[in-house]
């Protein structure tokens, strides 16, 4: 999927990408392509301790009412992440463990993006068309 956005490049990010001899845009689609949840639950070879997802779940804030996050924190409890564990240590294959993570993540963002839809009453601003991983 390929998607326009505009953004400020802050200088000092600017200088190191001069420091370094990389493109920005190259740094931010690295980045972005590393943000994965069945990545980080299967310690994919390429980002093994999960930084890039970590970093985003850890520094990314929510528009979610503190409603909202109690609702879908609640979801968690219900086994989300025990499900999740049982599956990273299943003895597969990287591409069926992140596959089979990558399904019941799904199944736990269906329920987020209806809990959300009914307390903001309108549609998510948003959708995922394909994965790239």
């Amino acid at each position: 999927m390929k998607t326009t956005i505009k953004i400020r490049l802050p200088k000092d990010f600017q200088l190191m990408c001069m420091l370094m001899s990389c493109e920005p845009a190259g740094v931010i689609q690295y980045y972005l392509n590393g943000i994965s949840l069945p990545w980080q639950m299967s310690v994919h070879p390429e980002d093994p301790e999960g930084m890039r997802t970590g970093f985003f779940l850890k520094n990314t804030g929510t528009c979610d009412t503190e409603e909202t996050q109690d609702l879908i924190d609640a979801i968690n409890d219900e086994n989300f992440h025990e499900r999740l564990c049982l599956i990273a240590q299943m003895e597969i294959e990287q591409p069926e463990c992140e596959q089979l993570l990558r399904q019941e993540i799904s199944k736990w963002r269906d329920k987020c993006l209806s809990i959300r839809k009914d307390l903001k009453g309108n549609e998510p601003n948003y959708t995922i068309v394909e994965y790239e991983h």
